[in-house]
């Protein structure tokens, strides 16, 4: 069985939440897969830039993050055209269960793709905790935890991602905690970094 690790990237609206579209807050710019086999070696990889149809200009966040520019978004490919390779790319990177669960491959991946696509909007829709000023640092981070741990545990229950049991959903927690931890350190001495850079500017600049 193969295994396929995905990650989405999300722009919205550059003009504020007072003009975004309610229905549709957040969209697919970016899609980004490696494929493992059984022995965790790489099999294939997978990048395709979607060319936008509601925001077609970047919110100053986005860019920052992901690194791209409108011209890369522009000389993307329509939405559908890339789901629809990515899913010929995704083949045979379901747990066995849960095709079997679904009925069929191909309606296990499209089902587990879209459950992908809906934790990967809450992660983007809850990054706004960390714009709420009044919060501190530890209020935030553990705002954000609970957000993400919550919108990804079910789906990983449900897509047999872990042993349904209570073994196998507290190894899959830890997995998700040390997982989390990384992340936040690295960005956090990003971001120091950053703000010393500019320290050292203005104290230059003086």
């Amino acid at each position: 069985m193969d295994y396929v690790i995905f990650d989405l990237e999300w722009n919205q609206c550059p003009y504020g939440k007072g003009k975004e579209n309610p229905k549709l807050p957040f969209e697919i710019i970016e899609i980004g897969a490696v494929k493992m086999d059984g022995e965790r070696n790489v099999v294939g990889t997978f990048h395709r830039i979607v060319k936008p149809v509601v925001y077609q200009h970047l919110h100053h966040r986005t860019r920052e993050v992901v690194g791209l520019t409108e011209e890369d978004l522009q000389n993307g490919i329509p939405f559908a055209q890339a789901v629809q390779e990515f899913f010929a790319f995704s083949g045979g990177a379901c747990m066995p269960a849960f095709v079997d669960a679904m009925g069929s491959e191909i309606r296990a991946v499209v089902v587990q793709t879209v459950l992908c696509g809906l934790v990967g909007m809450v992660y983007a829709a809850g990054s706004v905790v960390w714009e709420v000023d009044r919060w501190s640092l530890a209020g935030q981070t553990a705002a954000y935890f609970l957000i993400t741990l919550g919108s990804v545990l079910p789906v990983a229950y449900a897509a047999y991602w872990m042993e349904r049991s209570v073994a196998g959903v507290l190894s899959y927690v830890a997995i998700f905690c040390a997982i989390f931890a990384g992340i936040w350190i690295f960005q956090y001495l990003g971001w120091c970094a950053k703000i010393n850079r500019i320290n050292k500017k203005i104290a230059l600049d003086k």
